[in-house]
């Protein structure tokens, strides 16, 4: 599971790297799979089964957390010189 730290830190060393710009797009992308994957998972475990109010809210944060970094780490990608906007698919 990815941490929001772990999250700026990879996104940063994208953005500063040598790579070509389509490579760190994908590099970015990447991350942002992984991000709305852990959403997801996060979601799915908060079903009626959850009974605990702070369980379930706990989860609903960490969830929100998830998609919000996944938006920062599309919008870094989307922000990168030399890219088009829709020159990539938004995953």
């Amino acid at each position: 599971m990815l941490t929001e730290f772990e999250v700026r830190r990879q996104v940063e060393d994208i953005q500063v790297s040598d790579a070509s710009p389509n490579q760190k797009v994908r590099r970015l992308l990447r991350i942002g799979r992984l991000l709305k994957l852990q959403s997801r998972s996060h979601a799915r475990v908060l079903s009626p089964k959850v009974t605990n109010p702070n369980s379930a809210a706990c989860l609903k944060r960490l969830a929100s957390s998830f998609r919000s970094l996944y938006e920062d780490v599309r919008l870094a990608a989307r922000g990168l010189p030399g890219e088009t906007p829709g020159s990539f698919g938004g995953a």
